[in-house]
C-alpha cells in the first residue's frame, strides 16, 4: 500500500515554472527568490560624447563640443549619438561594462580620450560623460584658419559673408562651438600661399587649417600640362607646414569657374581644374590630411551659372557649398566617408 504525503508533488513542469517566474517555491522545498543583480541582468547606460580639450577624461564647464553621430559601445552593445550627442545603450549584462569609441564612427583625426569602465546599475540619472581627443598640442581648440585667395576673402558674397562665416554656422550648429579665422589673399597662387601659411599657423595657432588654393594658378600654368603646375607642391608644402605646426589640416578641391562667362578659353580653363583636382585628391589621401570636394559640391556642369557673382567669384550659394564641403569633411564620421 503506497503512503501519500501530506505536501503536493513536486513534478519537473512545476519546478521549472516557478524558477521562471521567481516565486516561493516552499511545494518544491525551495525558499525565496532575491533580486538578480549578476550577469544576468540587463541593465542600460545614458551618456553624452564630448571634444575633451585638456584631456582630462572630465567634462569642464567650457568644453561645450559634442560628436553627434559618435558610435559608442560596451559588451557586444551599441548606440549612436544623437544631434545632441547623446546616446543610450541597453540590455548590457552587467556587473560591469566597458565603454569604446570606435574610430570609424568618430570624425578625422579623433580618438578615444580616457574612457570610463562602469559598475551596472549606475544610480539613476547618471550621464556618463565620454570623452574623445584631438592631437593638436598648444593650438586653440576649436579655432579653424581659413586660408586661401580672394574666394577666401569672401568675394562675391553679399555683404561679404562668405564660406568662413558660413562654414563657422555650420560649425557651431553640428559641434556647438567654432571659431574661424578668413585669412584670403587676392589674386594670390597657391605657391604664394605655401610661402606666407607658416607665419599665418604661427600668428593665429589654429586647430584645423582649412586651404582652398589653385584657381589663380591657371594665369601661370595655361600652356603647361597640369602635372608641371606648381599647384600639387604648393598644396603639399601647405600641408606639411600645418601639420609640422600641430595643425590638422582640410584642403579643398579648386572651383570650377562661370562656363557661360565671355571671358578667353573658358571651357580649357575648367578642364585644366577638374584634371587638377584629379591629381590633388590622392596627394591630400597620401599626406595623411582630408579632403574637401568643392569641385564636387557644384555639382553637374549645369548647374554652375547660377552660383557665380562673376567670372571668377562665387555667389552666396556658391559660398554655402564651399563652406558645406569643408563641413562635411571635418564633422562627418571616418566611417561614412
Amino acid at each position: 500500500m503506497a503512503i501519500q504525503s501530506d505536501r503536493a508533488p513536486c513534478s519537473a513542469a512545476g519546478a521549472i515554472a516557478a524558477a521562471a517566474l521567481s516565486l516561493l517555491a516552499s511545494g518544491c522545498g525551495g525558499s525565496p527568490a532575491s533580486p538578480d543583480t549578476g550577469a544576468s541582468a540587463s541593465h542600460s547606460v545614458t551618456g553624452v560624447v564630448f571634444y575633451d580639450q585638456n584631456g582630462s577624461g572630465t567634462l569642464d564647464a567650457e568644453e561645450r563640443v559634442r560628436l553627434p553621430g559618435a558610435v559608442v559601445s560596451a559588451a557586444g552593445r551599441t548606440a549612436t549619438a544623437d544631434a545632441r550627442g547623446e546616446f543610450t545603450i541597453t540590455g548590457l549584462p552587467g556587473p560591469s561594462a566597458t565603454l569604446s569609441l570606435p574610430l570609424e564612427g568618430l570624425p578625422p583625426w579623433f580618438e578615444p580620450g580616457r574612457l570610463p569602465s562602469l559598475t551596472l546599475p549606475l544610480p539613476a540619472g547618471t550621464v556618463v560623460a565620454v570623452p574623445a581627443v584631438l592631437p593638436t598640442g598648444r593650438n586653440h581648440p576649436n579655432t579653424y584658419l581659413a586660408f586661401g585667395d580672394s574666394i577666401t576673402e569672401s568675394l562675391g558674397a553679399t555683404l561679404r559673408q562668405g564660406w568662413p562665416i558660413l562654414l563657422e554656422r555650420q560649425l557651431k550648429a553640428a559641434w556647438g562651438e567654432a571659431s574661424v579665422i578668413a585669412d584670403g589673399l587676392g589674386a594670390s597662387r597657391s605657391e604664394d600661399g605655401a610661402r606666407r601659411l607658416p607665419d599665418s599657423l604661427a600668428e593665429a595657432r589654429p586647430a584645423y587649417t582649412l586651404v582652398l588654393y589653385g584657381v589663380n594658378d591657371w594665369n601661370r600654368c595655361a600652356f603647361v600640362a597640369p602635372e608641371a603646375c606648381f599647384t600639387v607642391a604648393s598644396l603639399r608644402d601647405m600641408i606639411r607646414s600645418a601639420r609640422g605646426a600641430g595643425s590638422l589640416p582640410v584642403v579643398g578641391t579648386i572651383v570650377p569657374v562661370d562656363p557661360t562667362s565671355t571671358a578667353p578659353r573658358v571651357a580649357d580653363r575648367n578642364y585644366w581644374v577638374k584634371i587638377q583636382n584629379e591629381l590633388i585628391r590622392p596627394m591630400v589621401i597620401q599626406e595623411g590630411a582630408v579632403l574637401a570636394d568643392a569641385w564636387t559640391a557644384f555639382g553637374p556642369e549645369s548647374q554652375w551659372p547660377p552660383l557665380f557673382f562673376d567670372f571668377l567669384h562665387p555667389n552666396d550659394e556658391g559660398h554655402e557649398r564651399i563652406a558645406t564641403a569643408f563641413a562635411q569633411a571635418i564633422t562627418r564620421p571616418r566611417g561614412a566617408r
